[in-house]
């Protein structure tokens, strides 16, 4: 039996996760598009910039819909498929939303690494 005080600390978790991933992915966004449009004259920063952002873009969309693939495998929990729903929503989800924030940062460092401006 799990204590009463671990099971609540992963509740938390489970509920609060998703909107952290949510939150450093639309935050970076947000923050490149902010930087950009102060740079806009500089050509060479666009590419990158611009990539960086749908790929931060993408993490939120990946964020936001582990949500739903929470639902289902709630909702679909007599079928044959909540294992494929929980393995989606807690083991293939937040990984991906954590890698689309650290492509989409590294991509805009390696972009400006690589230009002279």
């Amino acid at each position: 039996m799990v204590p009463q005080h671990l099971s609540e600390a992963k509740e938390r978790y489970v509920a609060e996760g998703p909107k952290g991933l949510v939150y450093i992915n639309a935050g970076g966004a947000t923050a490149l598009a902010t930087f950009l449009s102060s740079r806009w004259e500089v050509t060479a920063l666009r590419e990158p910039i611009l990539t960086g952002v749908g790929v931060l873009l993408f993490g939120v969309a990946v964020a936001s819909s582990i949500y739903l693939a929470r639902h289902y495998a709630f909702v679909i929990g007599h079928s044959r498929t909540p294992q494929f729903w929980y393995v989606l929503a807690n083991r293939v989800m937040p990984p991906l939303a954590l890698g689309a924030f650290l492509t989409g940062m590294g991509w805009v460092l390696r972009g400006l690494w690589l230009i002279d401006v």
